[in-house]
């Protein structure tokens, strides 16, 4: 077999025509796609009492960690970064003697960041 080399160009999910919604399914039938070990899905566009929607909720159960996740298409922006605190305290706040909680915003121009308490 003759292997092809083909040159990396590289390209936004909204440019290769993807959208928020496709990669909210890649992480919800696949949560290891994001390298944050074994996890379970135990929600997705959760309405929160207090107001907005979780993007994805994962948990960790070995770890007895629960993940915050929100995604985004495009940069990440400081609004999106701030919700996902509010949302990640709300979690935090309805399970405080439950596992460990984080939070992480997923934007695919940007890397993911954490915050733990």
């Amino acid at each position: 077999m003759t292997l092809k080399y083909l040159p990396h160009t590289r390209t936004s999910l909204k440019d290769a025509g993807l959208s928020e919604g496709w990669l909210h399914e890649q992480i919800k039938n696949n949560p290891a796609i994001l390298g944050l070990g074994e996890l379970s899905l135990l929600g997705h566009e959760k309405v929160l009492q207090a107001g907005g929607r979780l993007d994805i909720l994962l948990v960790d159960e070995a770890e007895e960690t629960r993940y915050e996740t929100e995604i985004m298409l495009g940069a990440t922006d400081p609004s999106h970064i701030i919700r996902c605190i509010e949302y990640w305290d709300i979690e935090r706040r309805r399970y405080p003697h439950g596992k460990r909680a984080l939070c992480g915003v997923w934007a695919s121009a940007a890397r993911g960041c954490s915050v733990e308490p």
